[in-house]
């Protein structure tokens, strides 16, 4: 037997291995992963996931469909990575961030708080309210601390259609795990 048939015969299998777990391994539908930022989350299956041109910390957006022709809002989820120094818990986390949205936000108003669990760890998640321009929104915000990271997970919508929504953000963000 020639070398190349050998060659042949050998990589031929590991072809096909490869093609078949490529296949196999499909991503499902709305799945978003950052190793480098340690998480994984998953969004409805028909909302734009973007990546690029976001600002500070945000590593991903995921836009709902538009409802209608002149929609003047998409809602949304934002998640963003900080690190944070050791010393820096959940707690304390969530009073730094609530101070400074009060400060930046028009007519800021907390309507809600509750803690919870997100994939084992301690999370506070809170809804409130305020203005940007001539829109009312409501937002569900949740935090996280994990090794020195503070994960911060958006959804942002209309005052009008937030309880339509607000089951659509905690799916999604109770979709996401943590890794490490």
């Amino acid at each position: 037997m020639s070398r190349n048939s050998i060659v042949r015969i050998t990589l031929l299998p590991l072809v096909a291995l490869a093609v078949m777990a490529m296949g196999c391994c499909k991503k499902e539908p709305g799945y978003f992963r950052d190793r480098s930022k340690g998480f994984s989350i998953v969004f409805p299956d028909d909302w734009e996931i973007r990546t690029k041109g976001l600002l500070g910390a945000t590593v991903v957006q995921a836009l709902s469909p538009l409802e209608e022709k002149g929609d003047p809002f998409r809602e949304n989820i934002n998640v963003s990575v900080e690190d944070l120094s050791k010393d820096v818990g959940l707690s304390y986390y969530r009073e730094i961030t609530f101070e400074n949205m009060a400060r930046a936000l028009d007519e800021f108003r907390e309507l809600e708080r509750n803690d919870f669990k997100l994939d084992g760890r301690k999370a506070v998640m809170t809804v409130f309210s305020h203005r940007a321009g001539a829109l009312r929104l409501k937002v569900m915000l949740c935090l996280v601390v994990e090794r020195h990271r503070g994960y911060v997970l958006v959804g942002t919508a209309t005052e009008k259609s937030f309880p339509e929504y607000k089951p659509i953000f905690f799916k999604i963000i109770r979709s996401m795990k943590l890794e490490g």
